[in-house]
């Protein structure tokens, strides 16, 4: 029981660095952040605007997909 809450923040840290990772954001940074301060990791993560790197990626894989 005593590793259950520590087990628990590695685990909910890694929220916030999945949301910034498909954003195209640096998931350690976001990881460590999430390790810290969970709550507002996780709400800033959510707020992130998505790289121009990632939205180009999106738009070809859209186009892709009309084209099939």
């Amino acid at each position: 029981m005593e590793l259950l809450i520590p087990i628990l923040l590695l685990v909910l840290a890694s929220v916030p660095a999945m949301i910034a990772a498909e954003k195209g954001r640096n998931p350690m940074i976001w990881y460590i952040l999430g390790l810290m301060l969970f709550v507002p990791a996780f709400f800033f993560a959510l707020r992130l605007e998505p790289t121009p790197q990632v939205l180009q990626k999106r738009q070809a894989k859209l186009r892709e997909r009309s084209e099939a």
